[in-house]
């Protein structure tokens, strides 16, 4: 068995150096074929197993071929390994190379209660892909065979910075650039959620009446102004957790044309009062809108309907309904109805 394995390692570092992958190229193909399981491997698959087939699949890649050299001779020393995680009890392989801004790769298997079994595999190496990549596979017995299932709904790339697969436990952390980190949970039904870490949260377009466009941002509600911005310089600003008139910063990127500008995270802890911030209606072919007094379509018109897209002011958010103040009165209007983007409609 030892000799097998250890021929698979030799063919699988032989290939590599004819086709070089990148992680971007694995999450090409994955999805157009399934990641059959060895002829050795038993009728439940273990975590090496699992890993085995996945690293043969889409060897040529350093992460792929450094978890396959790791697997059949523990021992060795590798120079291109800073960091490897065999837990067998946990069905947790984890790698972490020497080179590159940030590479590595993490593998977790999941048996569940019914005899299911999931598997997920989080690849990233910046020097490869700007993106740091995720992938979900159902195992179907009667094919012996991982087969990829489609991301959890709500997940999206965007900012995301890395995915973080633990080796106890069913939440996988998704950290992100502008934002907290959100959460990808293995249900007990055998399903990925993705949960929001900020749910109630809106784009708006910076609108400080100041004619030196400086805005300001303060350490807390009221606080200190540990920071001044153009707003010309930024796309928007993404907030959240309103508090009596001023609104936590999630972040804000900095227009394309807008050189050597920092942008503004949701780690420099910041916020901002809503007199400087709008949004506009998206009543963009006359639809009739109205403000309402609470957060319910069934709930009493308190402002004037209007039928042309208008400029409001956002002062609290209850789910999916967002409070305004604006030339048709002060109340609550759908979010759906809402844009943030002073350059552009919203589609």
């Amino acid at each position: 068995m030892k000799k097998i394995v250890s021929l698979l390692a030799f063919l699988v570092l032989a290939l590599s150096a004819f086709a070089q992958r990148s992680v971007f190229g694995i999450a090409q193909e994955i999805g157009k074929s399934e990641i059959v399981l060895d002829e050795s491997a038993p009728p439940v698959p273990g975590i090496a197993d699992a890993a085995r087939a996945f690293c043969t699949k889409y060897s040529g890649n350093s992460m792929t071929d450094a978890i396959m050299r790791h697997l059949c001779n523990p021992e060795a020393a590798d120079p291109a390994v800073k960091e490897f995680t065999f837990d067998q009890e946990n069905n947790f392989i984890g790698v972490v190379m020497t080179k590159g801004e940030q590479a590595g790769t993490q593998l977790r298997l999941w048996p569940l209660p019914d005899g299911r079994i999931k598997l997920a595999v989080k690849m990233v190496n910046y020097d490869e892909d700007s993106l740091p990549r995720i992938h979900f596979f159902s195992f179907v017995p009667e094919r012996r065979a991982f087969v990829r299932i489609s991301h959890p709904e709500g997940l999206w790339y965007g900012d995301i910075t890395d995915f973080l697969i633990p080796s106890r436990g069913n939440d996988i952390t998704v950290t992100n650039e502008y934002s907290p980190a959100d959460i990808i949970r293995l249900g007990e039904d055998g399903e990925f959620r993705f949960i929001n870490s900020t749910p109630n949260a809106i784009s708006c377009s910076i609108n400080d009446p100041d004619p030196s466009h400086k805005t300001n941002l303060r350490d807390g509600p009221g606080g200190a102004v540990v920071r001044q911005i153009d707003s010309r310089d930024f796309q928007g600003i993404d907030v959240f957790q309103p508090y009596q008139g001023w609104w936590r910063v999630i972040g804000a990127r900095p227009d394309e044309d807008a050189e050597q500008v920092q942008p503004v995270k949701y780690s420099d802890g910041l916020w901002i009062h809503s007199s400087v911030l709008s949004m506009h209606t998206r009543n963009y072919n006359g639809e009739a809108l109205s403000l309402r007094k609470s957060p319910s379509a069934k709930a009493e018109v308190v402002g004037n309907v209007f039928t042309d897209s208008i400029k409001v002011r956002p002062l609290d958010i209850y789910g999916d309904w967002v409070k305004v103040k604006c030339s048709a009165g002060t109340g609550w209007i759908e979010a759906s109805w809402l844009c943030g983007n002073s350059f552009t409609y919203c589609s």
